[in-house]
């Protein structure tokens, strides 16, 4: 049980039974249903706030997800760990004399707790993504970096059953993957990846890298980010698409007609302001349909809210600063007749990474992960020239790392018409995490990438959140 620590180990009655319930929680954050409804039981129930429960020990983990198999729960870790050193022992989690290779761990609940399942061997592990054919399990995995190159083969898993559990079946090569994308559209399965940058082995020139971050392993963020097709064995290369620093597919349907939106990090000399994009499906494949301004975008998320359809970015920074705001589109129509993506509402964010949209009863939220870590040169006050900036000769690099920043969830107040704050969440360099209800609980999970300890930063907690929940059916 070493690979996780309970700092909270009260429980409810109904954790007292080993049984293990169907969990029904939503889809796995890489493609949110619209609807975003959490668990049908919880519609005569208000959040009251979250609060601590546990934790799960992780190096540097970039994304926690949440499935279920049958009746049984479970938790992918995916573990980066840039400066994890570990070595020896039966729990060794780090491979000797490899660089960012170590094990990612698969938790399963057995009724009480988080026990470990599965350690899968994982290089520069950004993502995992859960998704079913025909009544197949998958995970798929992005890797990103092995501490030389970013072209490296990312790789899909399926469950094999009990005994052998998830078990490799093909790799694709990717170009510092960062995240997958499953969906289906007329009976067809597709995963997209999007592709971060390319990196030359023993070539980078970090000097002028555009926008420094932990993530920035090379200096061309001009990639090629492509969606597969499953043909009942394997995904075959079936559309590509030119991309920026690409971090986040999202899929999702309004009325009959099927949109991918594709978030962009940056782009090349020092822009990190750039166009993100939306597609849209036409004659069996994608084509181009609203571009939308972003800051070093991170995640898109779309939800539908009492028949409006909105689609949040998370905007990690600029050039100077993380301080800047996450904006959240809505769905309108324009002079013209054509519906549009059009600004909603502006939410101050710090490093903002990714959204999570959730209803609890009638009351929809979202929460925003904020991860404030930005690399910046020291300069005399002016704005760059996006175009041509290359840091000057001379000037000191300047590192801001302050990564104890909390995250915000936001509730959606129905006479301001708008989100509100609703909760604070301490957390350490925030990445995505998940929501799901077991055994009659909420739970949260928000990922821990990295704190401020000095050459111990990939060393974090991932922490687990419960719900408390008024029961609204009893105060009537």
């Amino acid at each position: 049980m070493n690979a996780f620590k309970e700092i909270f180990v009260k429980r409810t009655l109904c954790f007292l039974s080993a049984a293990l319930f169907l969990g029904m929680g939503i889809r796995p954050p890489a493609f949110s249903k619209p609807s975003n409804e959490l668990c049908d039981w919880t519609e005569d129930k208000e959040l009251v706030r979250f609060v601590a429960d546990s934790q799960l020990t992780t190096y540097s983990n970039h994304r926690t997800v949440y499935f279920t198999i049958g009746e049984q729960n479970f938790l992918a870790i995916a573990n980066v760990g840039a400066d994890i050193t570990i070595t020896g022992g039966a729990n060794q989690r780090v491979k000797q004399g490899a660089t960012n290779q170590l094990f990612s761990p698969i938790f399963i609940w057995n009724g009480f707790t988080w026990a470990p399942y599965q350690e899968i061997l994982t290089t520069g592990a950004i993502s995992w993504t859960y998704f079913t054919i025909d009544r197949r399990h998958f995970l798929a995995l992005a890797q990103t970096w092995n501490g030389e190159t970013s072209l490296l083969p990312s790789k899909i898993f399926e469950w094999t059953g009990p005994e052998s559990k998830f078990q490799p079946i093909q790799e694709i090569e990717t170009e510092g993957a960062y995240n997958w994308t499953y969906f289906s559209i007329d009976g067809d399965h597709y995963l997209a990846i999007a592709n971060f940058c390319i990196n030359i082995p023993n070539g980078r020139n970090l000097s002028q890298a555009p926008f420094q971050t932990t993530a920035s392993y090379c200096p061309d963020f001009k990639t090629e980010s492509v969606i597969y097709k499953w043909n009942g064995e394997e995904f075959i290369a079936f559309q590509s698409f030119k991309s920026l620093g690409g971090t986040d597919w999202e899929f999702f349907s309004i009325d009959d007609d099927h949109y991918l939106a594709l978030a962009n990090f940056s782009g090349n000399h020092n822009r990190a302001c750039i166009d993100s994009k939306v597609f849209k499906w036409r004659g069996g494949q994608f084509e181009w349909y609203q571009d939308i301004p972003t800051c070093g975008a991170t995640d898109f998320a779309a939800f539908s809210m009492k028949g409006d359809h909105y689609l949040a970015v998370a905007n990690w920074g600029n050039e100077r600063t993380t301080k800047i705001d996450s904006i959240i589109y809505r769905w309108e129509e324009d002079i013209g007749g054509t519906f549009r993506f059009k600004e909603f509402q502006a939410v101050p964010s710090e490093g903002g990474h990714y959204w999570l949209p959730f209803k609890i009863g009638d009351t929809h939220y979202l929460q925003l992960a904020n991860y404030n870590f930005l690399f910046q040169y020291l300069e005399p006050e002016r704005e760059p020239d996006r175009q041509s900036y290359v840091r000057p000769q001379g000037l000191k690099r300047a590192e801001i790392n302050n990564l104890e920043v909390n995250s915000g969830i936001y509730r959606w107040d129905q006479d301001g018409e708008e989100f509100i704050p609703f909760q604070w969440l301490a957390t350490t360099g925030a990445l995505p995490g998940a929501i799901f209800c077991i055994d009659g609980n909420v739970f949260l999970t928000i990922s821990n990438h990295k704190n401020n300890t000095p050459g111990r930063g990939s060393y974090t907690k991932t922490p687990i959140f419960r719900a408390v929940l008024r029961d609204l059916e009893e105060e009537r």
